[in-house]
């Protein structure tokens, strides 16, 4: 996690375990997108979804994510060569 103010997670800091899979880790402030690959899903959900559109209401932009999402799950190595991830 990347200690955004949305994040809410201020007073706490280095690894959270979850479950046996799941941590949590916190990075430093102002840390690169190369320690931080989501930044570059958002960056590319931005530029594909919600970069110069207009959505009547909330429900219109909800499809257009699930629409995104749907085709990330079929680009999906694509997506984890982008994020230098495995599938």
């Amino acid at each position: 996690m990347d200690n955004a103010p949305a994040h809410g997670y201020r007073k706490i800091h280095g690894e959270v375990k979850v479950n046996e899979r799941l941590y949590f880790y916190f990075l430093p402030p102002y840390t690169v997108a190369k320690l931080n690959p989501v930044e570059k899903v958002f960056r590319f959900f931005r530029a594909k979804v919600t970069h110069n559109e207009y959505f009547a209401d909330i429900s219109h932009l909800i499809e257009a994510a699930r629409n995104f999402f749907r085709y990330l799950y079929v680009c999906r190595s694509r997506v984890a060569s982008l994020i230098h991830a495995e599938v």
